[in-house]
């Protein structure tokens, strides 16, 4: 593990701004990732360490939650997953938070 991600773990995740902590993994060919989700398991955490969660989705993609930045830069710097090409995007709505705040002062 590097000196990052022991700093981010320290720190909660809070050591770098803001990061794509969501990431979804879709296959360039419109086809479902052909992997288990151990072999994704495998694959991910020997390629950027150990990820909070891997979740493969009906619509054949898969759902990435990662645990820092470092982790986060190196799976969107992926573009192949053994012989299938992929492309890693930030989820569209999961990294983002949305809510009302009131005050009855007003």
């Amino acid at each position: 593990m590097s000196s990052d991600d022991d700093l981010d773990q320290t720190l909660g995740g809070r050591a770098g701004l803001h990061f794509p902590r969501f990431l979804v993994v879709a296959a360039r060919d419109s086809q479902p990732i052909k992997l288990s989700i151990f072999g994704i398991q495998k694959l991910v955490a020997c390629a950027i360490g150990d990820i909070k969660e891997a979740k493969k989705l009906r619509n054949g993609t898969v759902l990435l939650e990662v645990k820092s930045q470092s982790q986060a830069d190196k799976a969107l710097a992926m573009s192949m997953w053994v012989d299938q090409e992929v492309e890693i995007t930030a989820h569209r709505s999961l990294n983002t938070s949305k809510g009302i705040i009131r005050c009855r002062e007003f």
